[in-house]
Parts: structure tokens; C-alpha cells; sequence
């Protein structure tokens, strides 16, 4: 049995020598490249390929950063909202020590944003 995922790729290589004949007018059934073409090609796909996957990692951890900002920036609008409701006994140490490492994690989050 073929999976899901076998039968999207074969999809996939039709479509890209299809692509490929409409762009090119050849597919890689071609005659007129050497072994080094080849490999030329494989290398320079490659090296697309790592930029795209290093793009995406960045997109993935910016956007973990920013739900962690965010995460700790919901924190310490719930605590200046206790303090502006007045309910001043319910603040302990652990509750400030917690409000000043989120507003680390948001000055940090905001330092490196504006490294960018």
C-alpha cells in the first residue's frame, strides 16, 4: 500500500517536470548536462533549501518568543490591575520577584526585536 504522503510527492514530481517543460521546455530527461550539472543543480537547490528551512525556523522561534512576551505581559497587567483594585495583601514576595522576571522576558523580547 502507497502512503498519503508517497502519493502527494509522486503529485508533486509530475507537477514540477510539468513545470519544468512549460519553463525550460525540457524535464531532467534531458541530454546536454554532465554529471557536474547535475550536481551543480543538486547543490544550489540544496542551499535554497537551507535558507528556506532557516527561514522558517526563525518565523517559529520569533513567533515563540513573542507568545512568551505576551505570555508574561498578561501576567503583569493582572498584577497592576491587583494593585490598582487595591488589593495590596495579596502581593508577596514570589508575586513581585514573578513580576519582575516577566518584564525581563518583555524587555528582552523587545531588546532583540529592535536588534532586528
Amino acid at each position: 500500500m502507497t502512503s498519503n504522503i508517497t502519493k502527494k510527492i509522486i503529485e508533486d514530481l509530475i507537477e514540477s517536470d510539468k513545470k519544468g517543460l512549460e519553463e525550460y521546455g525540457v524535464t531532467v530527461d534531458r541530454e546536454d548536462y554532465t554529471l557536474r550539472d547535475w550536481l551543480q543543480e543538486a547543490y544550489e537547490e540544496t542551499c535554497d533549501t537551507a535558507k528556506y528551512l532557516k527561514a522558517a525556523i526563525e518565523k517559529m522561534d520569533n513567533k515563540a518568543e513573542l507568545n512568551k512576551a505576551m505570555e508574561a505581559l498578561s501576567c503583569v497587567v493582572e498584577d497592576v490591575e491587583m494593585l490598582q483594585d487595591g488589593r495590596w495583601s495579596e502581593i508577596t514576595d514570589e508575586n513581585c520577584e514573578a513580576t519582575l522576571d516577566n518584564l525581563v522576558i518583555i524587555r528582552n523580547y523587545l531588546e532583540g526585536q529592535m536588534k532586528k
